[in-house]
């Protein structure tokens, strides 16, 4: 910017010294070029004007007349003339810089509408995919709380089953480890059956007053030896006298260790996996960053869908059940891609009065 600047200047220091280097060095016989010089002396105000608003157009056209005084004062001819080029002069410049002054000002007016308009699209396809989100959510929570209502009932039965077939059976019988299987499996299907309630009807946050580094803590602590397991190593930056948030610790404290799980385990060999707070146009924010394998950029916006999962035996609730947490707490969750590799979640929190 500086640097085009000066060398706007220049051209136009250049440009007049070049027409008034003409003017001294043609004879006074040669009115018709004299005549050519002062016009070409519109040139360099012009640009002046155009570059440099009111403010260059006057300081040009002062120069020019500065230069022309003195010319004509070693050369007084075409007095009339003199006075009224003089005039002239500074008349494009006022108006030449007024001028590039309004186009200036209604391109920046123009620039800030298309920003606005920009952000407008943006914020309404943000809101039409929160909108969709909470459709499929409330859709396949009914669906949800029906079946898992219909499951859980031959399930307590099978296991009042296989209770009875157990006693029947001593360890060493080779029947015995079928009872077993029957038992972990069951048990699989019932902790199943749990989630689809917890997504159908997700609990009402009690909310209290509480410090959203002390629940991330509480967290990085929760999940230490799993690190450990792994070679994953759990980084906190958390900022400093943050205010307390009215929230459900327990609630927040499931989505974050929910999130912080996931990281974990996406780094099966090991890596880094940065915790942050802050505070932010009005809310908490914490993001969780993994250097974890990732996942394709066009199934990106589908992980908070319902039994969405890359995992062979996931489930596919624990961030949809996130996502309807953070919901019910006013705030946001959301994830994108890193630059290098891994992905990064973003929990908003706003802040509000008990």
């Amino acid at each position: 910017m500086i640097q085009g600047s000066v060398f706007k200047t220049t051209l136009i220091i250049v440009l007049v010294a070049v027409i008034t280097f003409l003017h001294f060095s043609t004879g006074e016989q040669e009115v018709e070029l004299h005549g050519l010089y002062q016009h070409l002396y519109y040139i360099p105000i012009i640009l002046a004007g155009f570059w440099f608003r009111i403010k260059g157009g006057i300081l040009a056209s002062l120069g020019i007349t500065g230069c022309y005084i003195f010319y004509y004062g070693s050369h007084p001819v075409h007095e009339f003339n003199l006075y009224s080029e003089m005039v002239i002069y500074n008349i494009v410049g006022i108006v030449t810089g007024v001028l590039s002054l309004m186009e200036k000002k209604q391109r920046e007016k123009s620039e800030k509408t298309a920003e606005d308009l920009s952000r407008a699209y943006q914020k309404l396809q943000t809101t039409f995919e929160q909108l969709r989100q909470a459709d499929r959510l409330a859709a396949l929570g009914e669906l949800a709380a029906g079946l898992a209502h219909e499951i859980r009932n031959p399930l307590s039965s099978i296991n009042g089953a296989i209770d009875i077939l157990e006693s029947e059976f001593n360890k060493e019988n080779p029947k015995y480890e079928f009872v077993e299987v029957i038992k972990v499996e069951v048990e699989r299907l019932n902790t199943l059956v749990s989630e689809f309630v917890r997504f159908a009807r997700p609990p009402e946050p009690e909310l209290r007053d509480a410090d959203i580094n002390e629940i991330v803590d509480s967290v990085v602590r929760l999940t230490f030896k799993k690190a450990e397991q792994q070679k994953v190593k759990v980084i906190s930056e958390l900022s400093e006298a943050l205010p307390n948030i009215f929230v459900d610790s327990e609630q927040i404290k499931q989505v974050l260790l929910n999130i912080v799980i996931n990281g974990i385990q996406a780094m099966p060999y090991g890596g880094k996996l940065l915790i942050k707070t802050n505070d932010r146009n009005g809310s908490i924010e914490v993001s969780v960053s993994d250097e974890g394998v990732g996942i394709e950029s066009e199934k990106l916006s589908r992980v908070f869908d319902p039994f969405f999962t890359t995992k062979e035996d996931g489930t596919g609730l624990g961030l949809s059940i996130s996502y309807q947490l953070i919901k019910k707490h006013g705030g946001d969750i959301a994830v994108h891609l890193n630059p290098d590799r891994g992905l990064t979640f973003t929990l908003r929190i706003p802040r509000r009065e008990q």
